[in-house]
């Protein structure tokens, strides 16, 4: 809830399954697991996966500015780029003020459209708000 950009990271160890070999269960490795609780990535809009030899690629992007990517070494520029990503979106209060001052349902409409992605980020702050002043956004 916090009204600043974070940046975080995440420790990892081997995950391993048990596979039935010949009667007996034998430890199979399946690559590095997060120690985190459960659903700690969902929290977050960018997650990389960054590998042993510092090559990075998005497991998880709502910006779309790095999905489909190939593994690259993590650099000021992705900064950059989600710096101007997280400085592109429109405040609650000036989403609100078009939808108020616009002069049909078309209108509407397309402001809504315009602005999906913050609509989709303002909405759980929206549900938070109504369930305190039982007020609709």
């Amino acid at each position: 809830q916090s009204n600043c950009h974070v940046i975080s990271t995440i420790r990892t160890k081997q995950d391993y399954v048990l596979n039935d070999k010949d009667g007996k269960m034998i430890p199979q490795k399946v690559g590095l697991k997060g120690i985190t609780r459960d659903g700690f990535d969902y929290e977050f809009t960018i997650v990389f996966d960054v590998d042993i030899s510092h090559q990075a690629v998005a497991s998880k992007d709502r910006t779309m500015l790095f999905v489909d990517k190939p593994a690259e070494i993590i650099s000021s520029e992705h900064g950059m780029k989600i710096l101007e990503w997280c400085n592109s979106g429109i405040s609650a209060s000036d989403l609100k003020s078009k939808i108020i001052s616009a002069n049909s349902e078309a209108e509407i409409n397309q402001i809504l459209n315009d602005n999906l992605e913050s609509m989709n980020a303002l909405a759980p702050r929206c549900k938070q708000e109504d369930s305190r002043t039982k007020k609709r956004f």
